[in-house]
């Protein structure tokens, strides 16, 4: 009886000095637990477990602080330049600010741009056709255990993204967002980067699956090249 009163008080005395602790360190860090959300330059939402904004000021510079709630312990930093605004119960802030020759957007543009990046990633198609193509003709290329056959994926995904993307209107949750130029821009540059992965994916998985085919049936004795 004794032994085990001993244990519960040790386990109520580290349990006291690791909240205390924890508690210490979120004071330490100026956290601020308001279901923050951060949304960044190029489109993606983060949902922080907490944020630190002590490191953040008003000309525009400044890092960061965030932890997310798979990794609490882990804590990451984000440049002021690759955050566009802090959004939490009392409203959003703008972190981005345009710079003073004007050389990039101003903050109602770049809401459109960032809108763009977003709107291609959820509506647009999902590219299976070249992700396909390239995937069979890389194949074809890795039968031959050619020393150039890593160039045709390479050399496909080149030649496949040179034609520009067009937006329809279907793919668009308001056709009126077309008359703006950074919406349009934003949307085309995420549809590119989209689309060129896709091709490269395929490729690559092609290129793969056609070399190890190729070994295997030359270990069995079968050789495609003959």
């Amino acid at each position: 009886m004794y032994k085990i009163a001993v244990k519960t008080v040790a386990l109520c005395f580290s349990f006291i000095a690791t909240s205390s602790y924890a508690q210490q360190v979120a004071d330490s860090l100026s956290l601020q637990k308001q279901n923050d959300t951060i949304l960044l330059t190029d489109g993606h939402i983060l949902l922080p477990l907490f944020i630190d904004s002590t490191g953040l000021d008003t000309t525009g510079g400044g890092i960061l602080k965030y932890a997310t709630k798979k990794h609490p312990d882990k804590i990451r930093r984000l440049d002021t330049d690759e955050i566009f605004s802090i959004r939490n119960k009392q409203g959003e802030t703008i972190v981005y600010k345009q710079d003073s020759l004007g050389d990039n957007y101003s903050v109602i543009d770049m809401r459109y741009f960032i809108l763009g990046q977003q709107e291609a990633r959820k509506l647009n198609k999902s590219y299976a056709a070249p992700f396909i193509a390239n995937l069979l003709l890389s194949a074809g290329a890795g039968l031959t255990r050619n020393f150039l056959s890593p160039l045709v994926p390479i050399a496909f995904t080149a030649i496949l993204t040179i034609p520009k993307i067009k937006i329809r209107k279907e793919n668009v949750s308001d056709p009126e967002y077309l008359n703006n130029s950074a919406y349009v821009t934003g949307y085309k540059q995420e549809a590119y980067k989209k689309k060129r992965v896709q091709t490269i994916l395929g490729g690559g998985i092609g290129l793969l699956v056609g070399l190890s085919t190729s070994f295997i049936l030359k270990s069995n004795g079968i050789d495609v090249l003959k």
